[in-house]
C-alpha cells in the first residue's frame, strides 16, 4: 500500500522531516513488476487500483461494522489514525456517507501507543473496565468497540 501511494504522490518521499527516506524508484519497480506488467497495465492506473482496492476492502469492513448492524454512517466520526490511514479517510468518508472525519494530530503515534504494552481498558456496559481484570462476562478487545458503538458512546455530536 506504501509503494501505491508513494507512486501516486500521496505520501512524501520521505518521512519523519526527511530522517526516513523512501525509495520511490523500488516502489516503482515493484508495482511494475508485480503487478502492472502482469495484468497489462501503465505503473499510474497499476497503483490507483491498488488503492481503488485496498479502500474498497476498508470500505467493506466499516460497513460491517456499521451498516450491517443496523448504524448509519452518517451519525459517526469517521476515525483515521495509524500510518498512512489519513490519506484514505477522506474517500472512506465519502464513501460511506459518514459526518466527518476525526484525525488525531499523530495517527501513527496513536496507532503505536495503543499496541505497547499498558494496562488497557474496556467498555462495557455503560462503565471502563481494566483488560485484565477476571471478569466472564467481559468483552474481547475485538468487540469492545462495538460495544461503545451499540451503547452510543462513540457517536458524533
Amino acid at each position: 500500500m506504501s509503494d501505491a501511494n508513494l507512486v501516486l504522490g500521496r505520501i512524501p518521499p520521505a518521512l519523519l522531516d526527511g530522517e526516513v527516506p523512501l525509495v520511490p524508484g523500488a516502489a516503482e519497480n515493484a508495482i511494475r513488476k508485480h503487478v502492472a506488467e502482469r495484468l497489462g497495465m501503465d505503473l499510474v492506473a497499476a497503483a490507483q487500483g491498488i488503492v481503488d482496492l485496498v479502500n474498497a476492502n476498508m470500505t467493506g469492513g466499516l460497513k460491517v461494522m456499521s451498516v450491517e448492524r443496523g448504524l448509519d454512517p452518517r451519525d459517526f466520526a469517521l476515525a483515521a489514525f495509524g500510518g498512512a490511514s489519513p490519506v484514505h479517510g477522506a474517500e472512506l468518508m465519502r464513501e460511506l456517507n459518514a459526518a466527518r472525519p476525526l484525525v488525531p494530530r499523530f495517527p501513527a503515534t496513536l496507532a503505536r501507543r495503543a499496541a505497547m504494552p499498558r494496562p488497557a481498558k474496556m467498555f462495557h456496559r455503560g462503565r471502563f473496565y481494566d483488560a485484565d481484570e477476571d471478569r466472564p462476562d467481559a468483552p474481547s478487545q475485538a468487540v469492545h468497540c462495538t460495544s461503545a458503538l451499540r451503547s452510543g458512546s462513540l457517536r458524533s455530536t
